[in-house]
């Protein structure tokens, strides 16, 4: 009855009334998020972690296991492997970044000093140029900006991973999940009508599970690759800055971002290391960028890069870095959503 009464309304206002619809509903969800917080945090995290050991699940299968028993070995050996991180690597990269934080106000002088001379040269040529100025607010936006974000990073982490209840929550959302993921799946999606169900779930599939994973192994091979790199250079905080750069990999600029930012950092503190540690990131991030990205993501992503900033302004805004994130499969899978709408209404009208 409602099909019928939206088929008589005529195309176009059929469309604007989408738009209106659309906007509407996204804020009443948004709203919803706030008030079941941090339970949505915890069940997205959650989701996240279930396409990530779906992967290692499934090879399993393929052996000849029945799934509750992959399940509770992909888990458990998940588990041990994270504990072993966080009783080896966490220790030293939060010493690590303590000690950067400290040492950071005497790099801002280091700077100062350096455009001291530089400003010296200029005021010799009488060149109309004031260096000091900017110097100082570069100095001060840098500090502002650094201290802001540690602040943030430890107060989401804490905020969702903080207390003990929150980590079982998603634990056994995770395992949940992992063992009757596909029955939760279908059963919200059998609402649905049949075409709506087929495209919703093949594009589920190609953006979140594909996309996210890939995205992991990308970021953990990088990781391994950077911060071997930079022990082997001896670089200063080494760790902690191969470890940040795998992180922003999981975000589509965020690599190349954090790349820039540390090898600002270390050129103030040595020119010549900071020299070696952008040639060494470039290096490995185009080796990345250009042979294992392809082999695993494929082109999954199909977004404009226009579209692509838009979506991580938008993500970052209203989700904080959990949505910025997954801005860019949440908008790769609306494109290729609508690409499918936009098709099947072609071959109506045809």
């Amino acid at each position: 009855m409602i099909q019928k009464a939206i088929a008589l309304i005529p195309s176009e206002f059929r469309w604007g009334l989408f738009f209106p619809m659309l906007f509407l509903n996204g804020w009443l969800l948004l709203l919803l998020i706030q008030q079941v917080q941090p339970l949505a945090t915890i069940v997205v995290l959650a989701i996240l972690f279930a396409f990530l050991l779906d992967y290692p699940i499934g090879f399993l299968e393929k052996l000849g296991l029945k799934r509750v028993l992959a399940v509770v070995i992909v888990f458990v050996g998940a588990l041990v492997g994270l504990v072993a991180l966080a009783l080896t690597l966490v220790p030293e990269i939060i010493l690590q970044a303590n000690e950067l934080l400290i040492n950071l106000p005497h790099w801002l002088e280091l700077i100062d000093k350096q455009v001291d001379v530089l400003n010296a040269w200029v005021e010799a040529r009488q060149l109309p140029i004031n260096l000091d100025g900017l110097t100082v607010q570069f100095s001060e936006q840098l500090l502002r900006q650094v201290q802001v974000i540690a602040s943030r990073a430890f107060d989401v982490a804490f905020e969702t991973l903080g207390s003990i209840a929150n980590v079982f929550l998603i634990l056994v959302f995770t395992l949940v999940l992992t063992l009757s993921g596909d029955r939760v799946w279908q059963g919200l999606l059998s609402w649905l009508p049949l075409w709506w169900r087929e495209q919703i779930q093949n594009s589920l599939r190609q953006t979140f599970e594909n996309f996210i994973s890939g995205q992991f192994i990308i970021a953990t091979i990088l990781t391994v690759l950077q911060t071997s790199a930079f022990l082997l250079l001896n670089v200063p905080f080494g760790l902690l800055f191969g470890v940040v750069i795998g992180i922003m990999s999981l975000i589509p600029l965020g690599g190349a971002t954090s790349i820039a930012i540390i090898g600002l950092i270390l050129t103030i503190q040595d020119f010549w290391v900071g020299i070696k540690v952008l040639v060494v990131t470039v290096i490995l991030g185009q080796i990345n960028e250009t042979l294992i990205a392809p082999r695993i993501l494929g082109n999954l992503v199909g977004l404009n890069p226009f579209w692509l900033l838009i979506s991580l302004f938008l993500g970052a805004r209203f989700a904080g870095p959990l949505g910025l994130f997954l801005a860019v499969p949440i908008a790769s899978f609306i494109k290729i959503l609508a690409d499918a709408i936009r098709t099947s209404g072609a071959m109506k009208e045809t």
